[in-house]
């Protein structure tokens, strides 16, 4: 968990994930705490400053996870951002697929995942999915042979 970050995962009334994360400033804190209508959390003891609230993480979490079950996701996403609380939906892969800053960056392509990442019109490295088991053996095998017998290793 992310009790010394104050990085917290929530599901909603439905089981889907999001994700808060209460930096070092106290802003995002009382945004939370105003945002959800528990102004006293504010004041509480177990939770007024960031250390407390890390020493309190596990039952800080339990009190807004009883809260945020109460509505969906996008509800909560939508108030949230209202209130500057650096928050995220956690996707699915199948979410991930279809969402509009993935299509946007034209990260999938037909073969597969590729960079985000484009200069000049060109990408700037090609990602490769995890090979599968044994399929660079030869390739690893070949290059090894080659520095042993360029003298590469040293003695």
């Amino acid at each position: 968990r992310g009790r010394a970050s104050l990085s917290f995962g929530f599901v909603d009334s439905v089981g889907r994930p999001f994700a808060i994360h209460l930096s070092s400033p106290q802003k995002p804190w009382e945004a939370l705490c105003r945002a959800l209508n528990l102004p006293d959390l504010i004041g509480d003891p177990r939770f007024r400053t960031k250390a407390d609230r890390s020493t309190h993480y596990d039952e800080l979490h339990d009190v807004l996870q009883a809260v945020f079950a109460a509505q969906n996701r996008d509800e909560w996403m939508a108030l949230l951002a209202a209130a500057e609380v650096p928050s995220a939906p956690i996707l699915s892969v199948g979410e991930a697929l279809v969402d509009p800053q993935v299509i946007a960056l034209d990260i999938i392509g037909d073969d597969g995942p590729r960079s985000p990442v484009v200069i000049n019109g060109h990408r700037c490295m090609t990602v490769r999915t995890a090979p599968e088991f044994g399929e660079h053996t030869e390739e690893v095998l070949d290059s090894l042979k080659k520095l042993a017998s360029d003298d590469a290793l040293p003695d």
